[in-house]
């Protein structure tokens, strides 16, 4: 694995990009991360220096306070080498940026358009590479990107993230490369939660991933305990954290999970993730598939209405319900034959009708934001050539106090 950073001094604006490239055993180079920030960041480096927030990602000496010292210090590439790594932006669509060429490479770098006051954030389950085998992987990946387009969040977060050497015919082993196809303007960061030797020299890894429109500066993640002897609690299971560079909320604290299927794991996972979750300053955003129902004592606790271990958390608001009432679950008896299920579900679409929601986004926002509109991505599909076993969840926040 490799992680540099590399810098473009264009006077008073400075173009910052990090890239995070893992290889494989054929030598084989893929992008588990690119986050950039393309501006006047003299500001925004002073104030990360001054409560060390993000020196890290940036790993600028603190010495180095003129822009005009600023370098590419850690490694030197050619254009050719930068070419081999670089997350190619051949989108001709017409953001509000500007282009840069680099080598035979093109970025694009997001500026701020400060023309409404609206962030959209979603969850979704990517359903790693189910379909591969069965020669239905392509139309299910281009659908699912497809809905994420129309969607249209400024940050979006995927679950069952994966890459599998085996699955080198369509676009090769690595999905979040193929997610920034359909996504190219988006930064992303990808955390391998863990790994499956299906094989004896087979790489196949799964995580969650995060893309946003807005600059990542920071990133982080804790790998939530395990009990080995407990067998609804096989997985490792990962809860990874960027924090946005917004121009509607400034810094947001983002973290996407998907939680064990052992109840027990779940109680213990969120007492960890809330202990993660208070080291960093509001807002906050929490999201993923969490595996769990409304009524369960993790959701509740997630909610503020139940404790664990007589701890308690404080200011998470469900966007679904902050705006609906509860669903029916699909239990027996909860619905007469041909009654059509409460909107809200979100889980499985495998079965003829949704029966039950684990997908969520917790918000604490700290008073500086409304909750505007909460949509479902959905295009309908049940049972047969569904497009994820999930449907995904949007917010929209008007925001009210920057």
């Amino acid at each position: 694995m490799y992680d540099f950073q590399l810098m473009w001094p264009k006077a008073v604006m400075v173009g910052l990009h990090r890239f995070l490239v893992t290889i494989d055993r054929n030598r084989q180079y893929f992008l588990y991360g690119h986050t950039y920030y393309d501006g006047d960041i003299s500001s925004m480096l002073s104030q990360c220096m001054k409560d060390k927030s993000c020196s890290h990602q940036f790993n600028i000496p603190n010495k180095w306070t003129n822009p005009a010292l600023w370098q590419a210090h850690n490694l030197e590439f050619s254009n050719e080498y930068l070419s081999a790594f670089a997350h190619k932006h051949e989108d001709s669509q017409q953001r509000n940026g500007m282009l840069a060429d680099i080598g035979n490479s093109r970025f694009r770098y997001q500026t701020f358009a400060l023309s409404n006051n609206q962030l959209k954030i979603a969850t979704y389950n990517l359903w790693n590479f189910n379909g591969y085998d069965e020669g239905v992987y392509k139309n299910r990946m281009d659908q699912f990107g497809k809905l994420c387009q129309q969607n249209d969040a400024d940050i979006f977060g995927f679950q069952e993230v994966r890459f599998d050497f085996n699955k080198q015919k369509y676009k090769g082993p690595s999905q979040v490369e193929h997610l920034s196809e359909f996504l190219p303007q988006y930064q992303f960061m990808f955390q391998p939660a863990m790994s499956y030797p299906e094989q004896a020299f087979d790489r196949v890894e799964e995580g969650v991933s995060i893309f946003s429109r807005y600059p990542i500066v920071n990133h982080s993640y804790i790998l939530l305990s395990r009990d080995l002897s407990d067998t609804g609690d096989t997985h490792q299971r990962i809860c990874l954290h960027v924090e946005v560079e917004t121009p509607q909320l400034q810094r947001v604290h983002i973290f996407n999970t998907h939680l064990s299927l052992s109840e027990k794991a779940r109680n213990r996972n969120v007492l960890e993730m809330w202990s993660f979750i208070q080291a960093h300053s509001k807002p906050w955003i929490l999201m993923g598939d969490l595996n769990a129902e409304p009524h369960s004592k993790a959701m509740r606790f997630l909610a503020g209405l139940e404790t664990i271990e007589g701890i308690s958390t404080k200011g998470f608001q469900d966007a679904w319900t902050a705006l609906y009432p509860e669903p029916r679950p699909g239990a027996p008896g909860a619905y007469t034959i041909d009654e059509a299920r409460d909107p809200g579900l979100t889980f499985s679409t495998l079965e003829e009708t949704l029966v039950k929601r684990i997908d969520y986004l917790f918000l604490a926002l700290d008073g500086r934001a409304d909750i505007e509109v909460v949509d479902l991505i959905d295009d309908g599909i049940r049972w047969d050539g569904v497009t994820s076993d999930h449907l995904g969840v949007s917010v929209t926040l008007n925001v009210t106090k920057s």
